[in-house]
């Protein structure tokens, strides 16, 4: 779902998120799923969306984040995902300062976990251009 529907239609109950095998975030700051507009407007009190990400994961859930300018730490470190739950669960180190490279020579990925069985399939991948 685009970034400007997630505070209407995001599952605010982990049998909401249970629908789902995988949940994929890119490019939306940490403050679009914690400072909905329901509270910041009307002082309700509602569910921490990343609490319940958390727990989906813990549950067996998949979570990928995909990086972007709102990904991980961000640019001008605004995604702020590092001081979040979720920086337990994703499996990186987050920067506490804007965590942006810009390539655009491109760039190409190495595996360096050729054994992984999620990494097999891969062995060489392509340069990636415009990052």
């Amino acid at each position: 779902m685009p970034a400007h529907i997630v505070q209407t239609r995001f599952p605010q109950t982990a049998e909401a998120l249970a629908c789902y095998d995988a949940i994929v975030i890119s490019d939306i700051g940490s403050n679009t799923f914690l400072l909905q507009n329901r509270t910041f407007y009307n002082m309700d009190i509602i569910p921490d969306a990343l609490q319940l990400i958390a727990d989906y994961v813990a549950e067996g859930g998949g979570l990928l984040m995909i990086g972007g300018y709102l990904s991980f730490t961000g640019i001008e470190a605004k995604a702020n995902y590092k001081n979040t739950v979720l920086a337990e669960v994703l499996p990186v180190d987050m920067l506490d300062v804007d965590d942006r490279v810009e390539l655009p020579q491109g760039c190409k990925a190495v595996n360096t976990a050729v054994e992984h069985f999620i990494t097999q399939p891969f062995s060489e991948w392509a340069a990636a251009v415009g990052l």
